[in-house]
């Protein structure tokens, strides 16, 4: 008689501390239900660089083809790109960017970090048939100007200001509106 009222005392522990558990890991969902709410139906990866309406810090960078990029270039719509090369995310979106900005007459300007060399200079040949592209050390120059927190990050610039940015900017017609 004993064995069976331990038995069924520590099943009921083991059920009690389950409930519990349980309790924990409903709350903690109903907090990530929460935040993902106050995200405002952004998508993952749209919090990558500067908020929409913030201005672009003052930098100055030397691109690959000797052009100089500033603030000051920027004062038209312009889709800026941050690709990192070994990741697999940029891979993926690269063609929609170069589709993207092949597809319109405004100015594109796209930076690569440093990276696996190969896949760097690959990026970079494909990047300038449609784009500004600014690398190596420069493009650090940039990333820290545009606040880059994670790779690929895309934004539209207009006026040196921020005004739109997600990788939802090369699976919608936002660059391609009239000018």
């Amino acid at each position: 008689m004993s064995i069976l009222v331990a038995a069924v005392v520590l099943v009921g522990g083991v059920a009690l501390v389950n409930l519990l558990l349980t309790y924990g890991v409903i709350r903690r969902l109903r907090q990530h239900t929460e935040l993902l709410s106050q995200r405002g139906g952004r998508n993952v990866g749209d919090d990558m660089v500067l908020p929409v309406g913030t201005p672009v810090e003052d930098f100055s960078a030397v691109a690959d083809d000797g052009t100089v990029v500033s603030p000051g270039l920027l004062s038209g719509p312009t889709l800026v790109a941050f690709f990192a090369p070994g990741c697999q995310p940029c891979a993926e979106l690269l063609p929609r960017f170069l589709a993207t900005a092949a597809a319109t007459d405004r100015p594109a300007i796209a930076v690569v970090t440093d990276g696996d060399p190969a896949e760097q200079v690959g990026y970079r040949e494909r990047l300038s048939a449609v784009a500004t592209v600014v690398s190596g050390a420069q493009a650090a120059v940039v990333s820290e100007a545009f606040k880059v927190r994670g790779f690929p990050a895309l934004c539209l610039v207009d006026g040196g200001v921020v005004t739109d940015s997600g990788r939802h900017l090369c699976d919608t017609t936002t660059m391609l509106a009239p000018v």
